[in-house]
């Protein structure tokens, strides 16, 4: 499979989930392209086994720096005032919420959200990511919903399955690993059967995919079934296909690979399932109308299965 990689800005991974690092709770977010003036309201009408379980420090400065893309359109995004939006943010905002934390969200490339956490200069990271087996060494997940990923094609394209894509361009974000596993399937999926290899690219972002689909430089992007639901609406050019047929999974937030990680991760999934007890996280989920598909319970580490 031959791959082209487009040097634009980092773009958001392809399954919803949040990393974290605590090396420096409450701090300003060096990395940052830009500050986004948005925080979750104060809220002491959370689970108090959820609060008893935070880290000292985080409980005391009552603040998490969290640092994100914002390039998921319907997930975690900047809406028409400037203002952090989508599912997980909404979700993620409640959570801390309820546990009397205020988010301060910075915008930062993809590319840069990881040394940015690792360094401590902000304490989550925002923007979707996948645990994968690799990935699972280096971070504490929690599930929030399940979700896929889809191809986004120019309308008038029939591809009704997997054989439809070989000899094909296909392209993904950078950084996006469960897309271009994706492609990666495709292709050998395509090879074993004796048809033409797929040839793939990857793009800094959502917006730069989508043009090069739609001016014909590659024939599908791949991408989170809710973002390729999104963009297809907002692009009257383009279309959803093959929706959901790929990479199916429990998706969420990540913590640290730290003792005061794994204490966040559980506080931020007791409080969760709280919310999923008393229906405000359904209800969540249906005002942002993302498609995502909602789980019973939120799951952390060896309960997720890990995307391959």
């Amino acid at each position: 499979m031959k791959r082209t990689n487009v040097n634009r800005s980092a773009w958001a991974a392809a399954a919803g989930i949040l990393a974290v690092s605590l090396a420096a709770c409450g701090s300003s977010g060096g990395a940052s392209t830009a500050s986004i003036s948005s925080a979750a309201a104060h809220g002491a009408n959370g689970d108090p086994a959820a609060r008893s379980l935070l880290p000292a420090t985080i409980r005391k400065s009552g603040v998490i720096t969290i640092g994100s893309s914002f390039s998921g359109a319907g997930l975690y995004y900047l809406n028409k005032d400037n203002k952090p939006d989508g599912t997980l943010v909404k979700l993620l905002e409640a959570d801390a919420a309820h546990l009397g934390l205020t988010l301060h969200w910075t915008k930062i490339s993809f590319s840069g959200l990881i040394p940015a956490m690792a360094s401590g200069k902000i304490d989550m990271v925002g923007s979707q990511t996948t645990k994968t087996a690799e990935n699972a060494k280096q971070a504490n997940f929690l599930g929030l919903y399940e979700t896929s990923a889809s191809v986004v094609a120019r309308k008038g394209k029939a591809y009704s399955s997997t054989d439809d894509l070989c000899g094909s361009k296909l392209a993904f974000s950078t950084g996006a690993t469960i897309a271009e596993d994706v492609a990666k399937s495709i292709d050998q999926q395509c090879r074993r059967d004796g048809k033409a290899s797929v040839t793939t690219a990857s793009y800094g972002s959502s917006s730069d995919g989508a043009l090069a689909v739609r001016t014909g430089r590659i024939d599908g992007y791949i991408i989170a079934t809710p973002n390729a639901i999104s963009m297809a609406k907002a692009q009257p050019g383009l279309t959803v296909a093959l929706k959901d047929d790929y990479a199916n999974r429990v998706t969420g937030n990540s913590f640290a690979q730290t003792k005061d990680g794994l204490a966040l991760a559980k506080a931020f999934q007791t409080q969760m399932n709280a919310m999923i007890n008393s229906g405000e996280y359904a209800k969540i989920i249906k005002a942002t109308g993302s498609l995502v598909t909602p789980i019973d319970r939120s799951l952390i580490n060896a309960q997720i299965k890990a995307a391959s």
